[in-house]
């Protein structure tokens, strides 16, 4: 292993994975136990982890190009570079409450010097409360140092606030731990038309008030090789929640 950059709440550190290439991984601290964010140098579009991938397909459902996107935690910056280059045009907010992570994730991971990023030092819970512009995608993947999740997330106001700040046919996904599953899917159930739950390591879902669910993939998409991204295994392990009523 070798560490790249330290600081007291932030390290970067390259490691040689079981496929011989170089990983750059991501750690929040002081603990520094817990990667939350990872890139393979040499396969940049690859994505490492599941919950990134996800985070794209997410993308891929929204029924119309995205024209505003919200990242409700930047981490390693993966889902933002994928997201950005699926669509180019699309404005990105990216809210994160740590100012050094914009730095580490431009330096270390990937270029956030484009116009049409927007980096925001808020708290995600209090920029949804000043929020007034709305979203065709607000992806969320927020955690702690210790990979729990924090307390607002297991508010209804959150996700309340979070829907106001949706377009009609926006669409809200999520990746948290997989200890909330039961209660995160209760709350989207409630509030939406359509919830699915992504099979993985955390609990994942995908929320909006469309008639139907399913991805179109975008024209700047290479391949599911180069971008990790099996779309129909995605589709097929995932289970449509809904609320008896």
């Amino acid at each position: 292993m070798d560490i790249v950059y330290q600081s007291a709440d932030i390290r970067v550190s390259d490691h040689l994975d079981d496929d011989g290439e170089t990983q750059r991984q991501l750690y929040i601290g002081p603990s520094f136990t817990h990667c939350q964010g990872a890139v393979k140098l040499q396969k940049p579009w690859y994505h490492v982890h599941q919950f990134t991938r996800h985070l794209t397909y997410a993308a891929m459902t929204v029924p119309t190009t995205p024209t505003r996107v919200l990242f409700l935690g930047l981490g390693a910056g993966v889902a933002v570079n994928s997201i950005g280059a699926l669509y180019p045009s699309a404005d990105l907010d990216v809210v994160d409450n740590c100012q050094e992570l914009f730095h580490v994730s431009h330096r270390y991971f990937y270029s956030l010097d484009r116009d049409t990023i927007h980096l925001i030092h808020a708290d995600a819970a209090d920029y949804l409360l000043a929020a007034h512009q709305q979203y065709d995608l607000i992806c969320c993947d927020v955690w702690t140092s210790v990979l729990d999740a924090p307390s607002f997330l297991k508010t209804s106001e959150f996700y309340d606030r979070m829907r106001l700040l949706l377009t009609n046919k926006g669409v809200f996904a999520i990746n948290a731990p997989a200890s909330d599953h039961k209660r995160i899917s209760e709350v989207l159930a409630s509030r939406f038309n359509i919830t699915v739950s992504v099979k993985g390591n955390n609990a994942f879902f995908i929320s909006s008030d469309q008639a139907h669910f399913g991805a179109t993939i975008p024209p700047t998409f290479k391949d599911d090789v180069d971008y990790n991204i099996d779309i129909k295994a995605i589709e097929s392990s995932s289970i449509e929640l809904r609320m008896h009523k």
